[in-house]
């Protein structure tokens, strides 16, 4: 019998998982998208790359010129993550992942 306070998730678990990232993790990332948005998710209305501009000061902030975070998820497997630009995670938290 399950408890009457404990409920499934619906659905598949988001494709986005948020969770702790190291300094090395965000250089990295910040160094290979050369300060622009990695995005390439066509429902977003990107061509091939959203390449908004990004704000080192500005990394894990939802709001201000440049806000960026880290999407992270899984490559083949294997955890990777890509720059993304605040109004990208904005749409992906819209989209619920």
């Amino acid at each position: 019998m399950r408890d009457a306070g404990l409920s499934e998730p619906a659905g598949p678990p988001p494709a986005v998982v948020r969770m702790p990232v190291d300094e090395a993790a965000l250089a990295e990332a910040w160094s290979r998208s050369g300060g622009r948005c990695e995005c390439g998710t066509i429902s977003h209305g990107h061509d091939l790359r959203c390449n908004r501009l990004l704000v080192w000061p500005n990394r894990g902030r939802s709001q201000g010129r440049g806000a960026w975070s880290l999407r992270l998820h899984a490559n083949g497997g294997q955890p990777c993550c890509e720059a993304v630009c605040s109004v990208c995670a904005a749409r992906d938290e819209a989209r619920g992942g």
